[in-house]
């Protein structure tokens, strides 16, 4: 394992081609710039979306080790499942980057009720909630069997 300053920041930049793919799928750019500017986040900015995303993956106080947290997220166009789809895609990469929790950091009303559909609960950190990969896995299941 590299050393405890450097981990999260290798995560996160392995991460950012898949994240990078996933967006211009997702959102039809042809190209897309993800800033990874700082240690261990990874920042996007465009006219149709806005997502901020830090990655805990040593021991601290703030959060479990493996956390992914949106420290920042929101759509130009909303109400179309791009929440849900994002939940989703971090949800998918999971096991092989071994995230096992997801965070949404400073919740307005609107992003506290949608964790609250995932399963996510309220943590330590005031306006933050948190799910654990399984339980998420388990509720995401229980969505998509209400569906059919």
């Amino acid at each position: 394992m590299p050393p405890r300053d450097t981990y999260s920041r290798s995560v996160s930049l392995r991460f950012s081609p898949y994240l990078q793919e996933y967006l211009k799928e997702r959102f039809s750019y042809r190209r897309l710039e993800i800033d990874s500017g700082l240690v261990n986040t990874l920042c996007i900015r465009t006219v149709k979306l806005d997502i901020y995303l830090r990655f805990a993956f040593e021991e601290e106080q703030s959060w479990p080790k493996n956390t992914v947290v949106i420290a920042r997220i929101g759509f130009k166009k909303t109400r179309l499942g791009h929440g849900d789809h994002f939940i989703r895609f971090i949800e998918s990469l999971a096991s092989e980057f071994e995230i096992s929790h997801i965070a949404i950091e400073s919740c307005n009303a609107k992003s506290y009720a949608f964790s609250r559909k995932y399963g996510f609960v309220d943590c330590d950190i005031e306006g933050s909630v948190i799910v654990e990969i399984e339980k998420l896995r388990k509720t995401l299941k229980q969505r998509d069997s209400q569906l059919i």
